[in-house]
């Protein structure tokens, strides 16, 4: 993944996405359109929505009037932008997913292709797991975040837009969700240093789905031509500052990609990647 806008040889690209189909059905397991669920997400998922028999404090009536209404001129403690950052953040494609999912799967059924039915269903799983983090402090939250009126706006556009503009516009927010991910692990490992339980179990709900979403990354390379990266490229700053609008508590955290050109560096030297991911996420 030397350069993310560099395009393969489309023999290449095509025996990449072999693999990449190949990968996902022995990390997930069997798929249930109906039910939208993966066989081996789903003997993992109740282990994270469990709560734990202790959890940390926090103002819960704070943190839903935040969580409804963010005001960045109020202070907030590291902890609460932390717990607001994660079950925000996968807000946008949670919405996504609820707006674009029948045409992947009329585009699935037409070409007999069902990956990106399975990212869409990985997508669920993540929406998940970082809700699931509020339980680690006595806080139950069951429903995504929902972005704001101009984001849903632009998701909506996506879901409707041709593929030659949907794609390039796909893989700058994975581009910019990935490396968002990987700050709000570095920021919850800094944040949580002083309750090693919280910590790991927030790392381990992070990089289970870091490690996916650099699978997303590779697919959506592997299905686009040089022109359609070079567009996704020219896109990504754009997208980046929409998403940071979006998302102020994780911008006041310090866990957003604000200079996202320069974040890309992660994605040309795996060794920069925590060892997980490095190890199990699919890299092309």
């Amino acid at each position: 993944m030397n350069d993310l806008f560099a395009a393969a040889p489309k023999d290449l690209r095509a025996a990449r996405l072999r693999e990449y189909h190949q990968y996902l059905v022995e990390r997930d397991g069997e798929l249930d359109v109906k039910a939208r669920s993966l066989s081996r997400r789903e003997l993992s998922i109740t282990r994270y929505e469990t709560a734990p028999t202790t959890t940390r404090d926090m103002n819960a009536a704070e943190f839903r009037q935040q969580y409804l209404a963010f005001d960045k001129r109020k202070p907030h403690s590291p902890e609460m932008l932390l717990l607001l950052s994660l079950v925000k953040v996968n807000g946008a494609e949670a919405y996504g997913v609820s707006q674009n999912f029948q045409r992947v799967l009329d585009r699935a059924l037409r070409n007999d292709d069902e990956i990106e039915l399975r990212i869409l269903c990985e997508e669920c799983y993540h929406t998940r797991i970082l809700l699931s983090t509020a339980n680690r402090y006595g806080i139950e939250v069951t429903d995504a975040y929902r972005p704001p009126s101009p984001m849903r706006v632009l998701i909506g556009g996506i879901a409707v837009a041709p593929m030659m503009i949907a794609r390039p516009l796909t893989l700058a927010g994975e581009i910019v969700g990935t490396l968002t991910f990987v700050k709000l692990l570095r920021a919850a490992q800094r944040v949580l240093k002083h309750d090693p339980e919280t910590r790991d179990a927030i790392e381990e709900r992070l990089l289970e789905i870091a490690t996916d979403e650099f699978g997303h990354i590779s697919y959506n390379r592997m299905s686009m031509g040089p022109v359609e990266l070079a567009q996704a490229r020219l896109l990504l700053p754009i997208t980046a500052r929409m998403l940071a609008r979006t998302f102020p508590e994780i911008v006041a955290l310090d866990a957003f990609p604000i200079n996202v050109l320069e974040e890309l560096s992660l994605f040309a030297d795996p060794r920069r990647l925590p060892e997980r991911v490095r190890s199990d996420a699919f890299l092309a």
